[in-house]
């Protein structure tokens, strides 16, 4: 077997930021990934977890459930050995246990040199030039040597990186998103805060989860119920499966993620709406909602109402000028103006003011002699 010919779970590693040292979160996800791939390599030395021993440490996989005690395969030789006088029965089976073994050892170095060569991919050179030797490079290195470095060097948990994770634990859910990226964003973020001993319990990242929930505007009946259950079950886990269950009534009933749209016209619906990643990215979700509504409202009342020239004319009769705003002068409108201010706008119409006046333009009465 060559480590061309292992496939790995996670085939592609998710990449360091740019230009910017390896932390806690950047490690965390790098050994996460490398965990998963040599844990799906199926070896009967590692039971349960493969070959997992290629990237854990001894000490830490010690404490996994159910673990068996690992030893690595040994290379047998090229060829077998055979004691003297031995029986050609003894000397077959000898040949076959040689097969094994050697394959078992070439499997095992196979796939610890496609894990490295996963983390090289992903890893600057930078960070791991101590361990780089002179025309070989890394390669009398294993997967483990050059994890071991990266966290020694940059996996300590510093108070800025707590701060930031709290910042994500926090961030708000929109409804139109899964609803397990909430529960991802939670799980990745408590993990992150118990190994930096932020002092953070499971059941107040579950509080927290609640008022994500909570500000969405949705889920009312359930938020009260949930408030109901004994505090005894308030852990992730049925946090996660109770809201799960609500969101998927939730889409069951509704239509556009949630969102009712039962009486949009068709007309409506074909005109596009900005999207609010585009028009606020730095604003909250709960506002960029608003932003979006408003837009819809105003596109309904475009597409509704009868228009006539430059569609400036609904159906009662009301014109605008950007200069001079409303009138009942079907022949006075932001185009047609002819004392147009400073900055006039000649598409404002009535369905989009563009900012322009908002008064109520009325013709002057000729006063009596």
């Amino acid at each position: 077997m060559t480590d061309s010919a292992i496939k790995f779970v996670i085939p592609i590693l998710t990449p360091f930021p740019p230009n910017i040292a390896p932390s806690f979160p950047t490690l965390n996800t790098l050994q996460t990934e490398l965990n998963a791939n040599a844990q799906s390599i199926r070896s009967s030395a590692g039971g349960l977890y493969g070959l997992l021993s290629l990237t854990m440490a001894p000490v830490k996989y010690a404490t996994l459930p159910n673990a068996i005690a690992f030893i690595a395969p040994v290379d047998p030789g090229d060829t077998p050995v055979h004691l003297p006088g031995a029986t050609q029965p003894v000397i077959t089976e000898g040949n076959r246990a040689h097969l094994v073994q050697k394959a078992t050892y070439e499997k095992y170095q196979d796939t610890d040199t496609a894990l490295k060569t996963l983390l090289l991919s992903v890893c600057p050179d930078l960070y791991l030039e101590a361990l780089k030797q002179p025309q070989i490079g890394y390669g009398a290195r294993t997967t483990l040597e050059l994890l071991t470095h990266l966290w020694a060097s940059y996996g300590k948990i510093e108070p800025s990186h707590l701060w930031e994770n709290e910042k994500r634990m926090k961030s708000a859910w929109h409804p139109t998103e899964p609803i397990e990226k909430l529960f991802s964003q939670l799980k990745a973020t408590f993990e992150i805060a118990v190994a930096g001993n932020a002092g953070i319990t499971e059941i107040a990242v579950v509080h927290i989860g609640y008022q994500i929930i909570m500000d969405t505007g949705l889920f009312k009946h359930e938020l009260k119920e949930w408030r109901g259950k004994p505090e005894v079950e308030h852990t992730l886990i049925r946090f996660n499966e109770f809201f799960k269950a609500a969101n998927i009534d939730r889409l069951a009933t509704t239509t556009d993620g949630g969102f009712h749209s039962a009486n949009v016209s068709p007309t409506f619906v074909s005109t596009p709406v900005t999207h609010i990643s585009a028009v606020a990215p730095a604003i909250s979700d709960l506002a960029a909602l608003k932003l979006e509504l408003a837009q819809l409202k105003k596109q309904f009342h475009a597409v509704t109402t009868k228009s006539t020239g430059d569609t400036n004319t609904p159906a009662t009769g009301t014109t605008y000028c950007w200069t001079h705003g409303w009138s009942k002068n079907v022949s006075h409108t932001s185009q047609t103006c002819k004392s147009k201010a400073a900055g006039h706008k000649d598409e404002a119409t009535t369905s989009n003011t563009m900012g322009g006046s908002q008064k109520v333009w009325t013709a002057p009465i000729t006063p009596r002699v």
